[in-house]
């Protein structure tokens, strides 16, 4: 089993963290429009944006 690298985890845990608050579902639904352009984008926005919604949805279906 190869040994974790800590500056890749510390990365990886920044990038998440970093995209939980930007990808914040209410912060979302504020936002009137995007204007993204590159096919790539808009298909990790969506990605990513569906992530997180899931994640608030299945924190309010288990209070």
């Amino acid at each position: 089993m190869q040994k974790s690298d800590p500056e890749l985890l510390k990365q990886i845990h920044e990038a998440y963290t970093y995209c939980k608050e930007v990808f914040e579902p209410r912060r979302l639904l504020i936002e009137e429009s995007f204007n993204l352009e590159d096919e790539e984008e808009v298909e990790f926005f969506g990605v990513v944006s569906s992530f997180f919604l899931q994640k608030k949805q299945e924190s309010l279906i288990n209070q």
